[in-house]
Parts: structure tokens; C-alpha cells; sequence
């Protein structure tokens, strides 16, 4: 995973409300989550939802897929789980300050 995209990922996960919608959208896994069910749930204008969304969709935590008028989104756990691995690569400590 390059720089840029850990960068976008961390931005994403790291606001509470955009945290808290990745998280019903990948609760409701496999199947997809319709925008309308995650305006519902949060006290958030629907712009905001969408700015949120679009900030998910930009760092590849989430797809979604048009069906008319609604919008349904799906998390990508491959891209977390790969955020994951490389965070644990990048920061795990060197084995030079391991014999310090």
C-alpha cells in the first residue's frame, strides 16, 4: 500500500462520525447498506452524510453502487486489511533498536 493511500485511510478512520458510519456499513456485511438507512440513523444533514461517505469512498474503505435515486455502499475489508498489515510493517521496531 503506498503512502498516499494510508495517508487517505487514516484521514478517514480518523473522524468519530465517519468511523461510526464505516462501522454500520461493514456491520451490515455482506450485504450492502442503502444511504437513506444511514441517514436514519444519524443525526448528520444528509451533505454531511454524503461529504462523509465520499471521504470512505476516496480512501477505498467503501464502493457504492447506484439503484435509481438511492445509493447502497459496501465496506472493503481488503483494503482495511491491508492498512492493517502495512501499519504493522511500517511501525513494528527495527530489529537494530530491538538490541539497543
Amino acid at each position: 500500500m503506498e503512502t498516499q493511500q494510508i495517508n487517505l485511510v487514516a484521514k478517514a478512520l480518523a473522524d468519530a462520525q465517519r468511523f461510526a458510519i464505516l462501522q454500520q456499513i461493514a456491520a451490515g456485511a455482506p450485504e450492502e447498506v442503502a444511504c437513506k438507512a444511514i441517514v436514519a440513523k444519524f443525526k448528520l444533514t444528509p451533505a454531511t452524510i454524503s461529504h462523509h461517505l465520499k471521504e470512505l469512498s476516496t480512501a477505498g474503505l467503501i464502493v457504492g453502487r447506484r439503484e435509481g435515486q438511492c445509493m447502497h455502499f459496501k465496506a472493503q475489508s481488503r483494503v482495511f486489511s491491508a492498512y492493517m498489515r502495512e501499519l504493522k510493517r511500517r511501525l513494528r521496531p527495527s530489529a537494530r533498536s530491538k538490541d539497543e
